[in-house]
């Protein structure tokens, strides 16, 4: 009876998990027809890196950091707002995960794929002052490129 009860609650387990990646995560599908090696575990992991890095970055004004991921008119416009001193040099990271897939898309030889995110960031080293903030960021490459690195084209 105990083994009927485990694997029961063994199955629901999957199938709940099998539901929460389906309803989140289930528009990578398209990037699998589409590109011959895609991993969603190696975008993924790549993606939050990405995000703190460029975030890390930013707050930093690191214009040399953020130039080889960003598009040439993402960059534009962060080198701008570095310029314009609008920067978060005192936030520090306190969590962040993927929240869902938003969009696969293909145009013009590119693949596009925009991943919504979720931090938790404070200042000044102090957690009480921690901020929840959503974003939604678009990442891109070449649907041919052998290269594995994507670049943000969208924020």
């Amino acid at each position: 009876m105990t083994l009927v009860i485990l694997l029961i609650y063994y199955f629901l387990i999957r199938l709940s998990i099998s539901t929460i990646w389906e309803s989140k995560f289930s528009k990578l599908k398209i990037a699998y027809e589409k590109i011959n090696d895609f991993d969603h575990n190696q975008f993924l992991d790549g993606a939050k890196i990405a995000f703190e890095t460029i975030i890390n970055a930013f707050n930093k004004g690191d214009k040399k950091t953020l130039k080889p991921l960003l598009t040439k008119e993402v960059f534009q416009s962060f080198e701008e707002a570095i310029s314009k001193n609008s920067i978060n040099k005192d936030y520090q990271f306190y969590s962040l995960n993927i929240e869902k897939i938003e969009d696969v898309i293909f145009e013009s030889g590119n693949i596009k794929i925009c991943v919504k995110f979720i931090s938790e960031q404070f200042k000044n080293d102090d957690e009480n002052t921690i901020l929840k903030k959503e974003d939604t960021w678009t990442f891109e490459k070449p649907i041919n490129s052998k290269n594995p690195n994507w670049l943000l084209s969208s924020t």
